[in-house]
């Protein structure tokens, strides 16, 4: 469930394969076969010249840039609406278009295929391709395959519906959620078959108990600092919430599987052999990809369950960012390091500290040596309490 990692290895393996750049694998046997004139992967030239600008959230103008490495499988080629297009036809047609072949009809078949899913209404990926946004009630239709992607100042989207033999391409210089309103709203009025509401159970529901397998903190697989919290709060009811939408009611509507009020939109959980949660699959902080639920906390000897902070502190626990095991005392009135708060910053944030012990400015590290003592900062609960809120909610 992680493109970001998965797409630029197969880069890697076709490189070592066919035993050329992958540049020029892609032109010699993608783009020349089917008539793609004005694609690549550099940022140079005619490409640097025509391309769009992009904007900011504050509708300021992105400067052109480029990434490294520059030579991206996983979302760094340069193309235009009419090169996509011939990409779609090639990919509805059994492989090929009017210029040439570039894939078996085996082939094409086998990457229209869903490969998973954590409940049949949300379908997670096929070979290239993602589920579809979700619409209200109706869940993902696994009869339609799409792509999305969000380089700086940017967003697009690939619509393909096989059986239909259609596709669609959106693209505009502005990241935004410009692309889920246009999904639903196109497939609403053309082929409201996959847009209808779905049958749920919703008539059958659990009680609090049988929902509290569910409790816990669930970070996200690609993006760390996206934590969420789910609690069973009533029959067939979990109350979900994160630091950036809030708190929202779930109602059951199948085994594993929720309804919210807000856009009436569903979220699935994974269990697994010993009934006990895994994952969560929800439609607003990562659409396309999972949550994993933290382990149980092992809890400190001196903050205690009934502890005014305990929520947050263990929370810590839970996620690994602190050592997990019992018999720990966590001393939270004991002095703490600069560079030790800055540590567990980066630890909770998913980002890995940098391995050298050189200092940024030369200055920095003489004035150090010159004090002979780290700069400290007490470590006071209220403080701490403050400085995490933006991660975890009770």
């Amino acid at each position: 469930m992680n493109p970001c990692f998965v797409k630029p290895l197969l880069g890697l393996i076709v490189q070592n394969v066919s035993g050329e750049p992958y540049e020029s694998y892609m032109e010699k046997h993608v783009f020349e076969p089917l008539g793609i004139h004005n694609s690549g992967f550099l940022l140079e030239g005619d490409f640097l010249k025509h391309l769009a600008i992009g904007y900011d959230a504050a509708n300021q103008p992105i400067k052109p840039y480029a990434f490294t490495p520059t030579i991206m499988p996983h979302g760094g080629m340069l193309s235009t609406s009419e090169d996509v297009g011939k990409w779609i036809i090639a990919l509805l047609n059994q492989g090929k278009n009017a210029s040439g072949r570039i894939l078996s009809p085996e082939s094409v078949e086998q990457m229209m295929k869903y490969r998973s899913a954590i409940h049949p209404l949300l379908p997670d990926t096929t070979y290239g391709f993602e589920g579809a946004f979700q619409i209200p009630e109706a869940g993902s239709s696994p009869a339609v395959v799409t792509k999305a992607g969000d380089p700086p100042g940017f967003s697009s989207y690939l619509i393909l519906i096989p059986e239909k033999e259609t596709g669609v391409f959106l693209t505009y210089n502005k990241q935004g959620a410009l692309r889920n309103l246009f999904y639903s709203e196109f497939m609403e009025t053309f082929f409201p078959e996959y847009a209808a509401p779905a049958k749920l159970e919703t008539g059958k529901t659990s009680s609090v108990g049988e929902l509290e397998k569910y409790n816990g903190l669930y970070q996200d697989l690609r993006v760390k600092s996206l934590v969420t919290s789910v609690k069973a709060t009533g029959q067939g009811e979990l109350t979900i919430s994160d630091a950036l939408i809030g708190p929202r009611v779930l109602h059951q509507a199948g085994e594993g599987l929720f309804i919210d009020d807000m856009t009436r939109q569903l979220t699935a959980f994974k269990l697994d052999e010993k009934n006990q949660t895994v994952y969560i699959k929800e439609p607003y902080l990562n659409p396309l990809g999972y949550a994993k639920k933290g382990e149980t906390p092992a809890g400190y000897t001196d903050v205690k369950a009934d502890h005014p902070y305990s929520h947050y502190i263990y929370s810590l626990q839970s996620l690994k960012i602190y050592p997990n095991e019992a018999g720990l005392n966590f001393q939270p009135q004991k002095p703490v390091t600069r560079g030790e708060y800055v540590r567990d910053l980066l630890v909770a944030s998913g980002i890995k500290s940098s391995s050298t012990k050189d200092f940024v400015y030369p200055a920095c590290e003489s004035d150090r040596r010159a004090k002979k003592r780290p700069v400290r900062t007490k470590r006071l609960l209220p403080d701490f309490r403050a400085g995490m809120q933006s991660f975890f909610y009770k």
